[in-house]
């Protein structure tokens, strides 16, 4: 009876050794697994070229200015604040809480579409022809490089950028006006106007990009219901120069 209760004896620690090995394992391989995990962003930060909103005149004739922050990233993209490198390798700038920016469009695209229907926003939504975005308005920055040698092709991303290169990108500015409460989208690209142009942007370090207008101009649009149907309204290209250094230390070395 002895050695039958130091077999049980033997045999119950064996299994609890076991048991206890093998948890320790899952709980490596999860630990592993959760290092080995992806984050949602990696947050940075975005330096406009000038800053001080509507009341300084830029010396480089800026029409997109800053508010003198560098829109750190909170959070995540979406749903999170500031300068964000997005888990698709693109920037993404989300004005809320605060942060604030100001567009001068200057005046009226005198070849806005809109005008021959009659419809246009232009006016409606921008009494001054410029757009304060407050920090409580909706507002975002997303980037969307493309392909040099085929600009329908939105496949490389800023990490395929080669340092000290320069590559076209589509850039869309997203807000909400208070005036009539659309969204409104300033898109440099040429996906839906051939004649709207790319905006530019440098990679000048490991994790350090340069966005700009690259002198074009970007297209205008919002949403409008007449008679019970709902279209964009092309309200024209604007001139708007800007740049931004947006920065995110913590990127990762390739896609």
């Amino acid at each position: 009876m002895a050695n039958r209760g130091a077999i049980v004896l033997v045999t119950t620690l064996a299994l609890t050794l076991a048991l206890a090995g093998s948890s320790a394992a899952q709980m490596g391989a999860a630990a592993a697994a959760q290092g080995n995990k992806k984050p949602s962003s990696w947050p940075g930060t975005a330096d406009f070229r000038c800053d001080g909103l509507g009341t300084v005149t830029c010396p480089d004739g800026d029409l997109i200015i800053g508010d003198g922050s560098l829109y750190a990233g909170l959070g995540t993209p979406e749903s999170g604040q500031g300068a964000h490198l997005r888990t698709t390798y693109e920037a993404w700038i989300g004005l809320r809480n605060g942060l604030r920016l100001f567009i001068n469009f200057g005046t009226q695209d005198p070849t806005a579409p809109c005008l021959s229907g009659g419809y246009c926003q232009f006016w409606t939504a921008f009494p001054h022809a410029n757009m304060l975005i407050d920090g409580v308005t909706y507002a975002e920055i997303s980037t969307n490089v493309v392909n040099p040698n085929d600009t329908a092709d939105a496949t490389p991303t800023l990490l395929d950028i080669p340092i000290n290169g320069t590559q076209l990108a589509r850039v869309l500015i997203s807000f909400n006006d208070p005036n009539t409460g659309n969204l409104w989208n300033f898109n440099f690209s040429d996906t839906r106007r051939p004649d709207a142009s790319l905006a530019e942007i440098t990679r000048t370090g490991a994790c350090t990009w340069v966005i700009s207008d690259g002198g074009g101009q970007a297209e205008l649009s919002t949403l409008v219901r007449l008679q019970g149907k709902s279209f964009r309204s092309q309200e024209g290209l604007y001139s708007v120069p800007f740049r931004i250094t947006f920065n995110a230390p913590s990127c990762p070395a390739t896609p």
